[in-house]
């Protein structure tokens, strides 16, 4: 996939979701020193809704209830894994530093993880990108930045100058065994316009799969959906063309 000299993408994050009951209050607690070792050092503590397992579609039963969360943060701010029950979450935050800086982030949380539960207990891994730009108000049209009419975005929109969400998806993990989203917000300002695209991508990991193996697909994946949705225009003119 081509590599941009003013990449667009402001936040990438995986998660890391285990069979249930495998990663309780204490085994969290125990993630800490290893994130800590890992550079990880800069510790807080809140807490977050927790739903019901993922075995319907909407949390139709079982009790809403707030869990605890552990962010373990670099100092700059950068690298932050996030620990609650049964999910741990890898992100990198501000200006996107490529694609190995989070490979190796993923593989020290997946390394200190498995060292506390077993890697058999993984049952499905996602991967969420974020990418915005602004572009400006003269000669504007929602097509001349995005692929309207291409593989994902109707062609309807391709005039479109006022603001818009467009919201797609398929499947369900538990059934399907992969979920896909892509949600596109369009909003219009004094000085132009912003661009906001937000990819999730989630598989289950099958019997004997390798977990870094499923990441490297839903990297290409990913890319290969935000390539299919952005113009040229936005290649040349936002992203600066190809290093």
């Amino acid at each position: 996939m081509p590599s941009y000299k003013k990449p667009t993408i402001t936040e990438i994050y995986s998660e890391i979701f285990l069979e249930r009951r495998s990663l309780g209050d204490s085994e969290c607690f125990d993630l800490v020193p290893r994130f800590k070792a890992a550079g990880l050092d800069k510790i807080e503590m809140c807490q977050s809704l927790g739903f019901p397992p993922q075995s319907e579609p909407v949390p139709s039963q079982g009790k809403v209830e707030f869990v605890p969360r552990i962010r373990c943060w670099s100092p700059d701010k950068i690298r932050l894994a996030q620990v609650s029950r049964d999910v741990v979450t890898i992100n990198l935050v501000g200006q996107y530093p490529g694609w190995t800086a989070f490979q190796n982030l993923f593989d020290s949380a997946l390394t200190a993880l498995t060292s506390v539960v077993s890697k058999e207990k993984i049952k499905s891994i996602s991967l969420h990108t974020i990418d915005k730009f602004e572009a400006p108000t003269e000669g504007f049209t929602l097509g001349k930045y995005l692929t309207a009419g291409g593989e994902r975005i109707p062609a309807w929109y391709a005039d479109v100058k006022d603001s818009c969400d467009i919201n797609l998806g398929m499947g369900f993990v538990n059934r399907e065994g992969y979920n896909k989203k892509l949600n596109i917000a369009l909003r219009r300002t004094e000085k132009g316009y912003i661009f906001r695209i937000n990819s999730e991508i989630h598989y289950l990991v099958k019997q004997g799969q390798v977990v870094k193996d499923l990441l490297e697909g839903l990297h290409e994946e990913s890319n290969e959906t935000f390539e299919s949705v952005i113009s040229d225009a936005t290649r040349n003119t936002i992203m600066g063309g190809t290093k």
